[in-house]
C-alpha cells in the first residue's frame, strides 16, 4: 500500500485531496530513528508535525507522580504532533519502539499552505473532536473491569475474528502495556482477566489470543456503554 493511501486510511481522511498529501510528503524531511529514540518529548518547542513512513511509535505522557500513561501505538501512515501545532510546546512524548523512518514537516508549512485547505481542515477538526470525546469519556471510568472490557471491545472491532460463535481477539499488547493504557497496575489487569474467565466472558487465553463467548461478551458490553478508547492503530 502506498504511503498516501495509508495516511488516508489511518487518519480516516474523507475530505482531503490525495495530491495535497503528496505535496506534504515532498516538503518534508525524512529522518531515520533507532529503537527508543525520541522524536519529541514533553515541553520541547513545536517546530514540526510528522508522518510515520515506517515503524512503530509510542505516544505517552508522565503524570505528576512520574507514572507513564501510554495513549496509543501508531504505525506507518499516522500523523504525529498536529494537535500541538497551535501551542508553543509539545504536551506528550513520541518515542520509537522499533526503528522508524519519520517525515518531519515544518510548522510554518502548515500555517502557510494547509490552513486554507477546507477538506484537510475539516478532517483534522473531525479527528480532534473524536479524540477529545474519547478522552472525556475515558476520564470518568474507574472500574477496572469496565476499562478492560472496553479495551477488549476496541481490539475485537479493530482486529477480532469470529469462529463458531467465539471471538478471537489477538493479544497485541503485553499486560504491562494494557496497565499503562488504562492507568491500572499489572496485577489488577491479571486479576480482572482471570475474573472474566471465571464468569465465562473469556473462555480461554492463549499466548496469541483472547477467546470470548460472543453472546456473553456482547451482553456485558451492552451494560457499560459504547466507549472504545484510544489504543492505537496497530496493523
Amino acid at each position: 500500500m502506498e504511503l498516501v493511501d495509508k495516511i488516508i486510511m489511518k487518519n480516516t481522511l474523507s475530505a482531503t485531496n490525495p495530491e495535497l498529501l503528496n505535496n506534504i510528503i515532498k516538503n518534508g524531511i525524512i529522518k531515520t530513528y533507532q529503537k527508543n529514540n525520541f522524536i519529541y518529548s514533553e515541553a520541547e518547542y513545536v517546530d514540526f508535525f510528522y508522518i510515520i513512513a515506517n515503524g512503530k511509535v509510542e505516544i505517552s505522557k508522565y503524570t505528576d507522580k512520574e507514572f507513564k500513561k501510554i495513549f496509543s501505538f501508531l504505525t506507518s501512515g499516522n500523523f504525529l504532533g498536529i494537535p500541538e501545532l497551535f501551542g508553543e510546546f509539545h504536551t506528550v512524548n513520541a518515542v520509537c519502539i522499533t526503528s522508524c523512518e519519520i517525515i518531519s514537516i515544518p510548522k510554518e508549512y502548515f500555517f502557510t499552505h494547509l490552513k486554507n485547505d477546507a477538506g484537510f481542515i475539516f478532517d483534522l477538526l473531525k479527528n480532534c473532536g473524536l479524540m477529545i470525546g474519547d478522552f472525556q469519556k475515558s476520564i470518568v471510568i474507574e472500574s477496572a473491569e469496565t476499562k478492560i472490557l472496553n479495551y477488549l471491545k476496541w481490539m475485537s472491532i479493530k482486529h477480532g475474528q469470529i469462529k463458531s460463535g467465539i471471538f478471537m481477539i489477538p493479544r497485541r499488547h503485553t499486560q504491562e502495556e494494557i496497565a499503562d493504557f488504562l492507568s491500572l497496575s499489572r496485577e489488577t489487569v491479571t486479576k480482572t482477566m482471570h475474573h472474566l474467565k471465571e464468569t465465562g466472558i473469556l473462555t480461554s487465553i492463549s499466548k496469541d489470543h483472547y477467546f470470548a463467548d460472543k453472546e456473553l461478551f456482547e451482553q456485558k458490553l451492552s451494560t457499560i456503554g459504547g466507549l472504545v478508547g484510544l489504543y492505537g492503530t496497530d496493523e
